[in-house]
């Protein structure tokens, strides 16, 4: 199984793979490692600007080679990667300003990606990129306690039973917090 894991940065991307990849004796594929290969410049916080089709087509190929794989990476929603499940990490805001406090970001940045959970930035170009004309299902998981336990029971069920997948979404208001 291949298993994309995207979001906003500060979601839990990082952590869920590791833990999944670990748990289930996955490979673990990096999208940012991959996609500095294709860096065409620098962004306004020091941030790589890449070639997302590039980056899409390299990343691709690997997965040709692969069976079961977790990729996981922030610009996972913007490529079209040949995956049989995509999960979508969520954050309230409010602790998603916390991780990325934490992490350095400078305000504006912040701001940002905050403004990009907000908007269902993420879920909305997963849905386009994968479910809408490809079929590929969507989970969307809310990143909090206990989540990768459960996104772990969730994916050996489907690994063991062969179940088909179905898109699951979360009903998330950010508005109202």
């Amino acid at each position: 199984m291949k298993i994309l894991i995207t979001g906003v940065p500060g979601t839990g991307k990082t952590t869920l793979s590791q833990y999944l990849s670990q748990k289930l004796g996955y490979h673990l594929i990096n999208i940012n490692d991959i996609a500095k290969k294709f860096k065409t410049g620098t962004g306004r916080w020091g941030e790589s600007i890449i070639n997302i089709k590039k980056s899409e087509k390299e990343i691709n190929k690997i997965l040709k080679d692969n069976d079961n794989v977790i990729i996981e990476g922030h610009l996972g929603c913007d490529m079209k990667l040949n995956v049989d499940i995509v999960i979508v990490l969520r954050c309230n805001p409010k602790t998603l300003k916390k991780r990325l406090k934490k992490r350095g970001y400078p305000q504006d940045k912040i701001t940002e990606n905050i403004e990009a959970e907000m908007i269902d930035y993420c879920i909305i170009n997963s849905e386009e990129n994968y479910e809408l004309h490809r079929k590929i299902p969507i989970i969307e998981v809310l990143s909090q306690k206990g989540m990768k336990k459960d996104v772990l029971t969730m994916i050996t069920r489907i690994i063991k039973t062969k179940q088909k997948i179905k898109s699951r979404k979360i009903n998330v208001d950010w508005l109202s917090i």
